[in-house]
């Protein structure tokens, strides 16, 4: 299970309904996990920003394309640097959403910054206690730390409360 991109309720911006267009084609191809689904996924949810530049999902979106491409395609200093931006926008834009600090805290642990990591992903877990993607990816930074039991503690939320959640 990989965090899924753009798990935030989506709701049709007012006048741009490209936009929310965009998000829903740039999911279904970041759901593909392969470099060219995430690279289509990312080309759309830019163009959906450059539309609604006041659409958060898009913004979420893209945060969490730009988050999959350095864990798995391209660890560059560059593409760390454009998910760590993202990731930024997406929390100034929604900072109500869960999603949005499981987003902050995956850039901060693909840079290595772990302590800013786990503030948001607890953030995360403040605000939905049953986040999937909370734990999933709370658990992948704690294991890249070298913490085995407190990743396994939290990717065993995910056979409990998080995982039937997200069902």
């Amino acid at each position: 299970g990989l965090q899924r991109c753009g798990r935030a309720p989506v709701a049709a911006p007012a006048g741009a309904i490209e936009a929310y267009d965009l998000c829903l084609r740039g999911r279904h191809f970041c759901h593909q996990v392969t470099e060219d689904g995430l690279k289509t996924a990312r080309r759309m949810f830019v163009e959906a920003v450059a539309i609604d530049p006041d659409f958060p999902v898009a913004h979420l979106g893209l945060a969490e394309t730009d988050n999959l491409i350095a864990q798995w395609i391209d660890r560059s200093p560059g593409q760390l640097e454009a998910a760590d931006r993202a990731s930024r926008q997406a929390l100034k834009m929604a900072p109500g959403l869960p999603e949005a600090h499981s987003s902050r805290g995956f850039a901060l642990s693909l840079k290595g910054d772990f302590g800013s990591a786990s503030r948001e992903f607890d953030h995360a877990l403040e605000l939905d206690p049953q986040s999937y993607d909370a734990y999933y990816l709370y658990g992948r930074s704690r294991f890249t730390e070298g913490r085995l039991s407190e990743a396994a503690a939290l990717w065993a939320e995910l056979g409990g409360e998080a995982f039937r959640a997200m069902l």
